[in-house]
């Protein structure tokens, strides 16, 4: 009676009521029997307690009640559940012990406990066994071999395995049949898979929804996308199909870039299915992988948000914005999330954190996993750190850091190169000596000393290293090389390093090429010495041609340049320069030509430097305007112009910044005290907003950060035709340049007299940034000015003098530094006018006022603007004095 209860227990799975009524049975001396404990074992592997049916078979062991195989395939069968191939294993051992010969059930069990283990080899040993223990392989022994195989990529042998089925009489069923469907497709044996579904028709076989799904499945990743969708229509005539089906035939679509197909498979599922947001992940992952995120987003508006199930098609929205660097989007939709109360998890986290833009949103992000306890992966934090150290902002690196519970030297690493780009280098080698020292954290102070200059420190860190036994890799090399002050240091440093067994990357040659400016000579052996291990890349190149120009050397650079296996389009820019500086425009030509037949196209400022050098009007024009003709055949249509641009422009609400626009040229109002890079970023984001294809600009020009007035901008990438348009204007000295600025000092004449201000200027580099100064070793430099307003300071021979302006050449700090250098430097200058005693301006008195050009279609373009509201009442206060 006892026996039967506890049978009944087992068929409904209820296993803690068999343990109950085994204990009782042995409580009230009532000697239960092997199927006893066979019961409780089988209830325990239903319930998938591997280790409480191992617990039971052990008691009966121990028990005057020797356990049968029942005992031993219920236990086996736990295991096999559980993925312990291990346990399963010793349990076999132990009947052999006992000398219980194992039976079908046993070898079955064992053969899908090693599948779920991942071990085919030992499934294929049991299976060579199975004849000497007088035991036929069944077809569910044959189908878990046939799986297990398919985990190990051994499809080959899984055909074969399925053909020794036939040959044993076994009659192979819709299992076996998806298992080797199932295997062929993880090896990406398409062909071979399909040849199996068809074969299941002519074997009286029939296709269910699994074997089918394993036959669409074996399409993912590949370009088939018409068969997956013929497959769908063929299981419909024998088996609707599922939502599994829908699922995979659109996952197909998607990385066959079909993603339309796939919106139209959404539609076509039935109404339960599209209520499944699994259905829609699939959709909308399959435009992900087309790369279409306005699609994910429409379907993400669309799709229902009813239960939590639809978190992860949040994410899969979320996943196809970032892949295509629409951070607002992938913000926005976040944000969505946590409106719905829909709890993001931590992949929602990762993919916000890493699109991501602004560190501060990223901060925010971050506070907000905390608050949820969520524990994001390290590469996550990496991210953070990173995008900080871009910014500048190492001491928000620094406390971050801290908020991290087991950070890596990867994570340390960061900070100290945060420190190190803010010129704070002393706060990196006491973060570096603060904690467990490694290659990385050492790479990364060399780094942060070399950017501050800082040689000696470079040599401690490095002797730091030798003591502590951590051992050079090529990066270190190449940082310690970066900041070698010389030459010659940095070739002993490289020989150190090959005494030393390290491999040498081409950076470090690089490094070391790169301070040979004034030594071409030398410049050429470290050439050589690096081509004897590694190709020369374009760098390697660059530096190369940049000692011969320096030197005047332009048959050395022209010889050298064509023996190196690696010409970028930067490599023949340099060597124009150098046949430019030599008034070989001949060769200048020549040299375009050979650019053309490599299919590398000359920008802006290479056809500037070749029509400069052919100092012939007509000629120069004439090649310029080829040039614009080349670009625009070149280009995609985008590229030239868009004629939604104005209207998106005016959506974003940038129509107060854009003065006037010509296809592919912008005109925007700069605002003082904002970078010409902020300008370019801000327009791209809100313009991104409203469309992001077309939020793609250039800059061809820059004013100082202090300066207002009018921008040039291209719409489009470095490489379309109005980027290289402008930028061939701007070299060549066509466009036509106006200022007004505010001087002081003594006279430069009446109004209306003009001057001229010829002076080369020689741009100086430190840790606290660039210096431009009046020096005969710069570069030419030319202004004109004119009088316009004279405004004499009581008591004094001192004037206040206002100027128009125009730079012939468009040096750095050129009209700053050229009229300081004549004693009459601007007003509110803080660089070049510290001493000042005019202090009636609230900022740099410098304004762009005009700019003239060609458009693309070779048209006037001119643009002004007046002075702003600042400038203007600083003049309206003069006049009334």
């Amino acid at each position: 009676m006892c026996n039967a209860a506890m049978n009944a227990c087992e068929r409904g799975s209820s296993w803690c009521t068999a343990s109950l009524l085994l204990r009782e049975m042995k409580h009230e001396k009532l000697s239960p029997d092997c199927i006893s404990y066979s019961s409780v074992i089988n209830a325990c592997h239903k319930n998938s307690l591997w280790a409480e049916a191992l617990d039971c078979l052990k008691e009966l062991q121990h028990s005057s009640i020797s356990p049968d195989n029942i005992a031993y395939n219920s236990a086996i069968s736990a295991c096999e559940k559980a993925g312990s191939w291990q346990a399963a294993f010793a349990l076999l051992d132990d009947m052999c012990k006992r000398k219980l010969p194992p039976d079908l059930i046993t070898c079955s069990a064992l053969t899908s406990a090693c599948d779920k283990g991942g071990e085919w080899e030992m499934a294929m040993a049991i299976l060579h066994q199975m004849p000497k223990l007088g035991v036929l392989p069944s077809v569910v022994t044959f189908s878990a071999l046939v799986s297990a195989l398919g985990k190990g990529g051994q499809w080959k042998i899984a055909i074969s395995i399925f053909e020794d089925a036939l040959s044993q009489n076994v009659t192979p069923n819709e299992v076996l049949c998806g298992s080797i469907i199932n295997t062929c497709g993880q090896a990406s044996q398409w062909q071979a898979a399909l040849h199996f579904l068809a074969d299941m028709f002519v074997m009286k076989i029939r296709r269910n929804e699994v074997t089918y799904n394993s036959g669409i499945g074996a399409l993912d990743g590949t370009q088939e996308w018409q068969i997956a969708v013929h497959l769908l229509e063929q299981m419909a005539l024998e088996v609707l199909p599922g939502v599994v089906s829908y699922q995979t035939a659109m996952s197909v679509c998607g990385k066959a870039s079909v993603w339309a197909k796939a919106i139209l498979l959404l539609d076509s599922v039935t109404k339960s299915a599209q209520d499944m947001p699994a259905t829609w992940t699939a959709a909308i992952s399959a435009c992900s992988s087309g790369s279409q995120w306005q699609a994910a987003l429409h379907l993400g508006a669309q799709m229902p948000k009813e239960d939590f199930g639809c978190c992860k098609s949040y994410g899969a929205v979320m996943t196809a914005c970032a892949q295509q660097n629409r951070w607002h989007f992938v913000i926005a939709l976040f944000s969505e999330m946590l409106s719905l109360k829909f709890p993001p998890d931590c992949s929602h986290f990762q993919t916000a954190i890493s699109a991501c833009r602004s560190w501060e949103w990223m901060l925010n992000l971050l506070e907000k996993s905390r608050e949820q306890s969520l524990e994001l992966g390290f590469d996550t934090y990496n991210i953070v750190l990173m995008t900080l150290r871009k910014s500048g902002k190492w001491d928000i690196a620094l406390a971050s850091l801290e908020t991290i519970a087991y950070p890596d030297a990867t994570h340390y690493a960061n900070v100290i190169l945060a420190m190190g780009e803010a010129s704070e280098w002393r706060q990196s080698l006491a973060m570096m000596n603060g904690h467990q020292l490694d290659v990385r954290t050492a790479n990364s102070a060399i780094s942060a000393c070399e950017r501050g200059s800082q040689w000696k420190q470079v040599v401690g860190v490095l002797q730091h290293m030798h003591t502590h036994h951590i051992e050079m890799d090529a990066t270190t090399v190449s940082a310690a090389a970066d900041a070698c002050p010389s030459w010659q240091l940095a070739i002993s440093l490289l020989n150190l390093a090959m005494h030393d067994s390290v491999q040498l990357s081409i950076e470090s040659f690089n490094a070391a090429l790169n301070l040979c400016q004034d030594s071409w000579r030398t410049a050429l052996s470290i050439l050589v010495w690096l081509s004897a291990g590694i190709s020369p890349d374009h760098i390697s190149c660059g530096s190369f041609l940049s000692s011969c120009e320096k030197a005047g050397e332009w048959r050395v650079a022209l010889q050298v340049f064509w023996e190196l296996p690696s010409r970028s389009s930067q490599c023949f820019d340099i060597l124009n320069r150098v046949l430019v500086g030599a008034a070989h425009w001949q060769l200048t030509l020549q040299l375009m030509s050979q650019m053309l037949e490599q299919r590398l196209m000359p920008n802006g400022m290479h056809v500037a430097s070749a029509a400069q050098a052919l100092k012939m009007p007509g000629m120069s024009a004439r090649l310029l305007q080829d040039s614009l003709g080349l670009w625009k055949a070149n280009a995609p249509e985008v590229f030239i112009w868009n004629s939604n641009l104005k209207m998106t422009l005016a959506e974003a609400g940038c129509h107060r910044e854009v003065l006037a626009s010509r296809p592919g040229i912008l005109a925007m109002s700069k605002p003082p005290n904002m970078t010409t890079e902020a300008i370019l970023e801000e327009l791209t984001d809100r313009v991104s907003s409203r469309d992001p294809e077309l939020a793609c600009f250039t800059s061809v020009s820059r004013l100082d950060f202090p300066t207002s007035g009018v921008l040039i901008v291209a719409h489009g990438p470095p490489e379309s035709p109005a980027a290289n348009w402008l930028q061939a204007q701007f070299a060549s000295r066509l466009v036509k340049k106006e200022y007004l600025c505010l001087v002081e000092g003594k006279s430069l004449g009446e109004v209306g007299s003009q001057g001229e201000i010829v002076q080369p200027l020689l741009t100086i580099s430190s840790n606290r940034g660039s210096r431009v100064e009046a020096s005969s070793l710069g570069q030419e430099a030319q202004t004109k000015y004119e009088v316009l307003q004279r405004f004499p300071l009581n008591g004094t021979s001192m004037e206040l003098i206002f100027l128009r302006v125009a730079p012939l050449t468009g040096r750095m700090h050129q009209i700053r530094v050229h009229f300081s250098s004549i004693g009459r430097p601007l007003v509110g200058d803080l660089t070049y006018n510290q001493f000042s005693q005019a202090n009636l301006s609230p900022r740099l008195f410098l304004h762009c006022h005009q700019m003239e050009l060609q458009d693309l279609e070779l048209k006037p373009f001119a643009v002004k603007q007046s002075l702003p509201g600042d400038l203007q009442m600083v003049l309206d206060n003069l006049h009334k004095k």
